[in-house]
């Protein structure tokens, strides 16, 4: 064997990846023998065993460590150079797949996906709620192809882009006694029993941040995992709230809720679009990408 081909490094990744000689065969339609054949010409090349065999069971070994990452690479550039290759058809298509932490995912991804299916309309897209923390970890696992949210990442696989300003605030149903004092002063919240999202969010750790900087200890009444779920037991007059006011202009424009001046209280916060740094961009994912730098 002079040197390895293509066909015999396809081969040796298949059975790296799936650890398996059989599941291999099945997966790139050749017979297991052949399997076999080929990973002992590459064996002999490079004058090592590239696999501990134990049985059914197989791992691999040093040498065969180093050249699972060259294939890992050598069919990650593979893989890249179709989706180029199809990046210059007229017609964009394919699929997108979104991941949005609840505030962005509710009021922002909706207004983005209408303007890109108007440039787009070939392309599938799906979209998929979670709190920060479950977004994040669908990136770094590759589940998602972006992500939306509502805190900076601090993960080195993950590249992080602000893409909005958002702001806090406090609420409670109107007929609450601080909803009739307009602008409060912080100390007014102190061990006010308060509706927060559950541990994950981002809304959550921004405002116990915030509060905390503040010096405003406050009491955590209840946990519930949406926004929705804290707007309607605020509006039952049980406890006050902190959400984005993308969240509240509809229910306070109808009467239902009221926003509640705290002074010297700023929560401004940024959402930011997530991926991963070594997962090239499809043109539908770089495209959607671009249209989040269209808002304000």
């Amino acid at each position: 064997m002079t040197s390895p081909n293509f066909h015999h490094l396809e081969i040796f990744h298949a059975v790296a990846r799936l650890s398996s000689f059989s599941k291999a065969s099945e997966e790139i339609h050749i017979s297991q023998p052949s399997v076999s054949l080929q990973i002992r010409d590459l064996e002999r090349y490079y004058g090592a065993p590239l696999f501990h065999r134990q049985g059914r069971r197989i791992r691999l070994t040093d040498v065969g460590e180093v050249v699972f990452r060259y294939t890992q690479r050598l069919f990650q550039t593979v893989e890249e150079m179709r989706r180029s290759v199809d990046n210059l058809k007229e017609t964009v298509t394919g699929r997108l797949v979104l991941g949005a932490s609840s505030t962005p995912g509710e009021y922002l991804v909706p207004q983005l996906l209408g303007r890109f299916s108007q440039f787009y309309p070939e392309i599938e897209v799906s979209l998929r709620i979670g709190n920060t923390t479950n977004i994040t970890s669908q990136i770094t696992s590759n589940q998602i192809d972006l992500g939306l949210v509502g805190d900076a990442v601090e993960d080195p696989s993950i590249l992080c882009t602000q893409f909005y300003t958002d702001e806090l605030v406090v609420f409670a149903a109107p007929d609450h006694s601080l909803a009739k004092d307009g602008t409060i002063a912080p100390e007014k919240l102190a061990g006010q029993p308060f509706v927060m999202r559950e541990p994950g969010s981002a809304t959550r750790r921004i405002a116990e941040k915030r509060l905390e900087e503040m010096q405003v200890p406050i009491k955590v009444a209840m946990e519930v995992g949406s926004n929705e779920a804290v707007k309607r037991t605020v509006a039952n007059g049980l406890a006050l709230g902190i959400l984005s006011h993308l969240a509240l202009e509809v229910d306070c424009a109808a009467g239902y809720l009221k926003t509640i001046g705290v002074r010297g209280l700023n929560c401004k916060r940024h959402f930011y679009v997530l991926h991963h740094k070594d997962k090239y961009l499809s043109r539908p994912q770089q495209a959607f990408l671009d249209l989040t730098k269209d808002l304000p």
